[in-house]
């Protein structure tokens, strides 16, 4: 199969970067042909088994006309089906898929649905995305998206969505483990979503104060790294609250060796799971200092694409840390293997075979290219009735 990763990347590594480098890595290995289409190119997607197309003038690819011209630069691009990564792609992907020479299968996933927040997104965006893509070409990542995007003001039409769990590779799992009693860890971008950071700060802060002897080590950067560190100064907890900035991925399972406690969300917290720490799946925007639980009992069914629990009195992340911290070897002990046997679920073969089964059952139209046409076509008036209104105002 000739796939396509469509993607706007900064210049920080995420959990989305990561999940294209392991699909394409998964999807190389296995015979099928990838190719990222992007803005630019970093680290480790510079080394993918596949083609790599830096376009310029990428992000006005939504257009049909530039679409077009793209096409013509890069004749030689032939694919079976694109995905999407972020709202705002979407409309890119429709534009090149319309124009393409044969029928093309287009999937404009979601990482987090609170990129469908009106307040996050603007009500255009969002409705464009909506009503160019029907319940085939929607797709989440990760078990508590859906919890999410039943809190989303959208009519109950666009809550349709396929469900695509995030791979992680078992190649370098610890199967021996030294954890140090009281070592809480976390790895992740610093983002204005991973509330948890600035939450596990106070948390430590209050502990220490109750007499726990615990360290906090946090990994990562993005764009609230400053801030972070300014909390950390201004909290004077520095000598039990570590910021030890970006980790190379080569380095992740080194700092893993004798974590006690693995806090977090998406690609790192599994990884972390599948390596047998206990870990505590966080929320994403959380001012509450609350967690969605352990990880181990997690509870989604694969099958069904349906969270198994109510959310009405989510547990204290404060609470949860303690619990851990007083369980007794052996309660710990098993804690880890269940960590281990869930995060199988997750494990590349499973997801992948998944995300080629899910792309071989989409009918061939998964997305309403009239309407691309059309919004596109209302935006222009609007816009040029703007510029009037302004001329006019001078």
């Amino acid at each position: 199969m000739k796939i396509c990763f469509l993607v706007t990347l900064y210049d920080v590594i995420g959990g989305v970067e990561t999940l294209i480098y392991r699909m394409s890595k998964w999807l190389g290995q296995n015979g099928h042909q990838v190719t990222i289409l992007s803005n630019k190119i970093i680290s480790p997607l510079d080394n993918i088994h596949g083609k790599i197309i830096i376009e310029k003038q990428f992000n006005l690819l939504d257009d049909i006309w530039r679409a077009k011209l793209f096409l013509n630069k890069y004749k030689s691009l032939d694919v079976d089906f694109v995905k999407t990564f972020h709202v705002y792609d979407a409309r890119k992907a429709a534009a090149l898929a319309c124009i393409m020479q044969r029928p093309v299968k287009v999937a404009c996933g979601v990482y987090t649905p609170k990129q469908l927040d009106p307040k996050v997104m603007g009500w255009e965006t969002i409705d464009t995305y909506l009503k160019i893509t029907n319940k085939y070409s929607r797709w989440l990542c990760f078990a508590d998206s859906l919890l999410e995007l039943e809190q989303l003001d959208v009519e109950e039409k666009y809550k349709q969505y396929q469900y695509f769990p995030l791979p992680v590779g078992n190649m370098n799992i610890l199967w021996t483990r030294k954890p140090q009693w009281g070592k809480l860890v976390s790895i992740g971008r610093i983002a204005e979503m991973k509330t948890y950071n600035f939450l596990m700060v106070d948390i430590v802060n209050k502990l220490k104060g109750e007499g726990y002897n615990i360290e906090y080590h946090i990994y990562g950067d993005g764009e609230m790294k400053d801030q972070l560190e300014s909390y950390i100064c201004e909290k004077d907890i520095h000598r039990c609250v570590f910021f030890h900035g970006t980790l190379p991925y080569e380095l992740f399972n080194s700092v893993l060796t004798d974590a006690y406690i693995f806090i977090g969300m998406g690609t790192a917290l599994i990884e972390a799971a599948q390596n047998g720490i206990p870990s505590l799946v966080c929320i994403p925007y959380d001012k509450d200092a609350k967690t969605y639980g352990r990880f181990s009992c997690f509870p989604f069914d694969l099958q069904k694409q349906a969270l198994l629990f109510k959310t009405d009195k989510l547990p204290s992340l404060k609470e949860e840390i303690v619990k851990l911290l007083k369980a007794e070897k052996q309660e710990y002990e098993e804690e880890s293997k269940r960590c281990r046997a869930n995060a199988m679920l997750w494990s590349e073969n499973y997801c992948m075979n998944r995300f080629l089964g899910i792309i071989e059952s989409m009918p061939q139209k998964t997305i309403n290219s009239l309407y691309l046409q059309y919004s596109r076509i209302i935006r222009c008036i609007k816009n040029n009735l703007s510029r009037m209104h302004k001329v006019i105002l001078r």
